[in-house]
Protein backbone atom coordinates (compact mmCIF):
# COMPACT_ATOMS: atom_id res chain seq x y z
CA UNK A 1 0.00 0.00 0.00
CA UNK A 2 2.97 2.63 0.65
CA UNK A 3 3.53 2.39 -3.24
CA UNK A 4 -0.05 3.60 -3.82
CA UNK A 5 0.16 6.33 -1.38
CA UNK A 6 3.17 7.36 -2.39
CA UNK A 7 1.55 7.48 -6.14
CA UNK A 8 -1.05 9.55 -4.92
CA UNK A 9 0.59 12.42 -3.40
CA UNK A 10 2.65 12.60 -6.45
CA UNK A 11 -0.75 13.15 -8.90
CA UNK A 12 -2.21 15.53 -6.47
CA UNK A 13 1.57 17.35 -6.39
CA UNK A 14 1.34 17.61 -10.00
CA UNK A 15 -1.90 18.78 -10.24
CA UNK A 16 -1.40 21.46 -8.10
CA UNK A 17 1.79 22.73 -9.91
CA UNK A 18 -0.29 22.46 -13.34
CA UNK A 19 -3.02 24.44 -11.53
CA UNK A 20 -0.82 27.26 -10.15
CA UNK A 21 1.10 27.62 -13.80
CA UNK A 22 -1.52 26.65 -16.03
CA UNK A 23 0.99 24.90 -18.10
CA UNK A 24 -0.76 21.54 -18.17
CA UNK A 25 -3.64 22.12 -19.87
CA UNK A 26 -4.21 24.72 -22.99
CA UNK A 27 -6.81 26.06 -25.07
CA UNK A 28 -6.98 25.05 -28.73
CA UNK A 29 -8.39 27.05 -31.98
CA UNK A 30 -11.99 26.62 -31.57
CA UNK A 31 -12.61 29.07 -34.76
CA UNK A 32 -10.66 30.07 -37.88
CA UNK A 33 -11.78 32.47 -41.03
CA UNK A 34 -9.34 33.99 -43.36
CA UNK A 35 -11.11 36.56 -45.84
CA UNK A 36 -9.89 38.52 -48.80
CA UNK A 37 -11.31 40.64 -51.71
CA UNK A 38 -13.11 38.33 -54.23
CA UNK A 39 -11.60 39.77 -57.49
CA UNK A 40 -8.42 42.01 -58.63
CA UNK A 41 -8.76 43.83 -61.37
CA UNK A 42 -4.86 43.84 -62.90
CA UNK A 43 -3.34 44.15 -66.43
CA UNK A 44 -2.33 40.54 -65.66
CA UNK A 45 1.23 41.24 -65.79
CA UNK A 46 2.83 41.10 -62.80
CA UNK A 47 5.19 44.02 -61.80
CA UNK A 48 6.03 47.35 -59.23
CA UNK A 49 1.77 48.18 -60.46
CA UNK A 50 0.65 44.88 -59.50
CA UNK A 51 -1.94 45.45 -56.55
CA UNK A 52 -1.31 42.85 -53.72
CA UNK A 53 -3.75 40.86 -51.90
CA UNK A 54 -3.89 40.47 -48.73
CA UNK A 55 -5.94 38.52 -46.03
CA UNK A 56 -7.53 39.28 -42.60
CA UNK A 57 -7.51 36.21 -40.36
CA UNK A 58 -9.42 35.88 -37.05
CA UNK A 59 -8.71 32.66 -34.99
CA UNK A 60 -10.40 32.30 -31.46
CA UNK A 61 -9.03 30.00 -28.97
CA UNK A 62 -11.15 28.32 -26.20
CA UNK A 63 -8.08 28.84 -23.85
CA UNK A 64 -4.57 30.24 -23.76
CA UNK A 65 -2.99 28.92 -26.47
CA UNK A 66 0.39 29.89 -28.54
CA UNK A 67 -0.92 29.08 -32.01
CA UNK A 68 1.50 28.11 -35.08
CA UNK A 69 0.05 28.52 -38.62
CA UNK A 70 1.06 29.40 -42.27
CA UNK A 71 -0.60 30.44 -45.46
CA UNK A 72 -0.40 28.30 -48.86
CA UNK A 73 -1.28 29.39 -52.34
CA UNK A 74 -2.72 27.27 -55.05
CA UNK A 75 -4.32 27.73 -58.29
CA UNK A 76 -7.69 27.35 -58.22
CA UNK A 77 -7.63 23.37 -59.51
CA UNK A 78 -5.10 23.07 -56.28
CA UNK A 79 -2.36 21.32 -58.24
CA UNK A 80 0.13 23.86 -58.39
CA UNK A 81 1.51 24.83 -55.35
CA UNK A 82 2.61 28.79 -55.89
CA UNK A 83 3.61 29.88 -52.69
CA UNK A 84 3.99 29.08 -48.76
CA UNK A 85 4.65 31.47 -45.79
CA UNK A 86 6.88 30.49 -43.15
CA UNK A 87 5.53 29.73 -39.86
CA UNK A 88 4.59 32.30 -37.50
CA UNK A 89 2.85 32.35 -34.13
CA UNK A 90 -0.07 34.19 -32.35
CA UNK A 91 -0.36 33.95 -28.60
CA UNK A 92 -3.52 34.16 -26.69
CA UNK A 93 -3.16 34.52 -22.64
CA UNK A 94 -6.96 33.46 -22.51
CA UNK A 95 -9.75 32.03 -24.33
CA UNK A 96 -10.06 34.92 -27.10
CA UNK A 97 -10.78 36.28 -30.71
CA UNK A 98 -8.16 38.19 -32.60
CA UNK A 99 -7.75 39.71 -35.77
CA UNK A 100 -5.05 40.39 -37.96
CA UNK A 101 -3.16 41.13 -41.71
CA UNK A 102 -0.95 38.25 -41.35
CA UNK A 103 1.89 40.45 -43.22
CA UNK A 104 1.61 38.56 -46.31
CA UNK A 105 1.21 40.03 -49.69
CA UNK A 106 0.79 38.35 -52.76
CA UNK A 107 1.29 39.15 -56.25
CA UNK A 108 -0.15 37.19 -59.32
CA UNK A 109 -1.35 37.03 -63.03
CA UNK A 110 -4.52 36.63 -64.22
CA UNK A 111 -6.68 33.27 -63.16
CA UNK A 112 -8.49 32.19 -60.11
CA UNK A 113 -6.35 31.01 -56.73
CA UNK A 114 -7.15 29.45 -53.22
CA UNK A 115 -5.24 30.09 -49.97
CA UNK A 116 -5.01 27.83 -47.29
CA UNK A 117 -4.79 28.89 -43.63
CA UNK A 118 -3.30 26.04 -42.03
CA UNK A 119 -3.03 25.50 -38.07
CA UNK A 120 -0.62 23.02 -37.09
CA UNK A 121 -0.61 23.76 -33.36
CA UNK A 122 -1.92 23.13 -30.37
CA UNK A 123 -4.65 21.38 -32.67
CA UNK A 124 -5.10 21.16 -36.57
CA UNK A 125 -7.34 23.45 -38.11
CA UNK A 126 -7.92 25.04 -41.78
CA UNK A 127 -9.68 27.60 -43.53
CA UNK A 128 -9.55 28.60 -46.90
CA UNK A 129 -10.45 31.86 -49.38
CA UNK A 130 -10.58 32.25 -53.13
CA UNK A 131 -10.03 35.10 -55.52
CA UNK A 132 -9.67 36.22 -59.17
CA UNK A 133 -7.19 38.09 -61.12
CA UNK A 134 -9.08 39.63 -63.92
CA UNK A 135 -8.44 42.63 -66.67
CA UNK A 136 -10.81 45.83 -65.86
Amino acid sequence: MPKKDSLLRLIIVASFICMLLAACSSGEVSGLVIKGPPVIHSDCEVDEDTPPITFTISMTTNGPATVTYHLEVYNAARTILLAKSPNATRTFATASSQTFDPGENYKFDCGNFIVELIISSPNSMTAQTSWSVVTP
